[in-house]
């Protein structure tokens, strides 16, 4: 039974991204004044180390900057009956349409070696700031 995110904001934390993720997080921002203007001009709704870069708000009403091209993890988030932990969202949200087979097959992008992933959150922090 699908559950209406509450939108609070606590599954969007850090996490490694694939260089492919990166590039195509850069191509967004890049060509979207809009969105990248919105990331600059709204708040960022929890003072938090191990919050995402990209999230934005009032604490209970947060939007992903970037939700076009989010990170397959962020899209997978939310399944039904996740076969890992990581993908439920501890109040019982169920946002995303995929399946669990879906989303374990969408995180296959994950599977490669460690020197191929980066935590870019202090990178894309300075990019929006220096952003025109």
């Amino acid at each position: 039974m699908k559950k209406e995110c509450n939108r609070c904001g606590r599954c969007c934390s850090v996490f490694p991204m694939t260089k492919e993720q990166i590039e195509r997080i850069i191509m967004y921002l890049l060509t979207d004044s809009v969105a990248l203007r919105r990331l600059k001009e709204s708040p960022v709704p929890y003072n938090n180390e191990n919050v995402c870069a990209f999230l934005r708000g009032a604490k209970d009403n947060t939007f992903c900057g970037i939700y076009p091209v989010r990170p397959e993890i962020c899209v997978a988030f939310g399944v039904e009956n996740p076969k890992t932990a990581e993908l439920k969202c501890p109040y019982g949200t169920v946002s995303s349409a995929l399946t669990a087979e879906e989303a374990e097959e969408l995180l296959q992008v994950y599977e490669v070696t460690a020197d191929q992933l980066a935590y870019p959150k202090e990178f894309f922090i300075e990019f929006i700031k220096q952003a025109k």
